[in-house]
């Protein structure tokens, strides 16, 4: 690998969101997260399968995987791919997760970290073209003033599995926003006051 070098971290969850999740392992869902180690947000795996795989599969406590590191504007960030021989595949997941992560601003740096763990939907195409990417898969790519983004996409609510005693009323037409530096486009779009 060029951008990245073959590390063990101690495989010890630091940050992680806060979704709850339940069900066997290996979970398909569940939080993402940074090593508590070095901070790095890994990118392949959720929080609960690194905290039970270690339990089965690492009696070191070490995880192996791809450390990518790049200097940014005001912090150097860093990202993790759990690729260690230990731990079955399907404790992994099957596509990188951005959420919660900054990407690195090298599309080369991307590309090498689509090549670990594959990219069989072109996912890598978000950070090459934009709006093609986007538009392809139905959301409206809108360009705003002060040269943020805001992609406006329609969901398609299903209804969850849960448990326990909870109402559910089930919307055809929500429209999400998902933008980066336009806290101001989304409020208006929304109709919501913007604090600065």
């Amino acid at each position: 690998m060029r951008y990245a070098a073959k590390v063990k971290l101690k495989a010890q969850v630091g940050m992680q969101s806060l979704v709850g999740c339940s069900g066997k392992f290996p979970r398909s869902y569940g939080n993402y997260f940074s090593f508590a180690s070095n901070y790095a947000r890994c990118l392949n795996m959720w929080a609960e399968n690194l905290e039970e795989a270690t339990k089965r599969f690492l009696p070191d406590g070490l995880v192996e995987g791809w450390l990518f590191i790049e200097q940014q504007k005001t912090f150097e960030a860093k990202w993790f791919i759990v690729d260690d021989p230990r731990i079955p595949s399907e404790w992994l997941n099957s596509k990188i997760c951005w959420t919660g992560a900054s990407s690195p601003n090298d599309i080369e740096i991307i590309r090498e970290m689509y090549s670990i763990v594959g990219d069989p939907n072109n996912e890598v195409e978000q950070f090459i073209d934009p709006k093609s990417y986007h538009e392809k898969r139905g959301g409206e790519y809108i360009e705003c003033a002060d040269g943020s983004v805001i992609i406006k996409t329609k969901l398609r609510p299903k209804e969850p599995k849960l448990s326990g005693e909870w109402t559910i009323e089930k919307s055809n037409d929500i429209i999400s926003y998902h933008s980066l530096n336009a806290e101001e486009e989304i409020a208006r779009a929304l109709s919501l006051e913007f604090v600065k």
